[in-house]
């Protein structure tokens, strides 16, 4: 009797399941991923409200891109610049508010504020009095002057 080699053998015993394994597969539906909503503003305004500045920063820019006109836009965005500290980025962004909408009264709060970070009390008390001829008592101006008197300008 001749003596089969282990190679042989295995290769052998194997070969059944080797069949099984070349049987064609049953096609397949193709896999289709659901279709992603384009993020809005309300989400940039959810990621804002959990301090997640970054993911709203990237909302924004898309935001901004496809609705270069919405002051709103420009605002939410300025202030999540802003609060990761890219200030000539806010900057920019509540300039193209104000640009847009020279009363948005939120803009101008938050360019105040961003006026106080930067050393510019000048500038912030400039808000602050457009602000008082716009809205008088609203919520904006006294949260504007709270953050003002907050955060005084001491001379270096």
């Amino acid at each position: 009797m001749a003596k089969l080699s282990p190679l042989v053998l295995i290769a052998a015993l194997a070969l059944p399941a080797w069949a099984a394994d070349t049987a064609p597969e049953p096609a397949k539906e193709p896999v289709t991923a659901a279709p992603v909503a384009p993020a809005t503003y309300a989400d940039a305004q959810a990621a804002v409200d959990a301090t997640d500045y970054a993911a709203a920063a990237r909302i924004l820019a898309v935001l901004a891109g496809t609705d270069p006109t919405n002051p709103d836009v420009w605002n939410l965005f300025g202030f999540a610049s802003r609060k990761m500290g890219r200030m000539g980025e806010a900057s920019q962004a509540y300039d193209e508010a104000l640009r847009l909408k020279p009363d948005h009264i939120g803009a101008l709060e938050y360019q105040g504020e961003m006026f106080v970070d930067l050393t510019r009390p000048e500038d912030a008390a400039k808000n602050l009095d457009i602000l008082k001829k716009l809205c008088g008592t609203c919520e904006e101006a006294l949260d504007l002057e709270a953050y003002i008197a907050a955060n005084p300008v001491t001379p270096s």
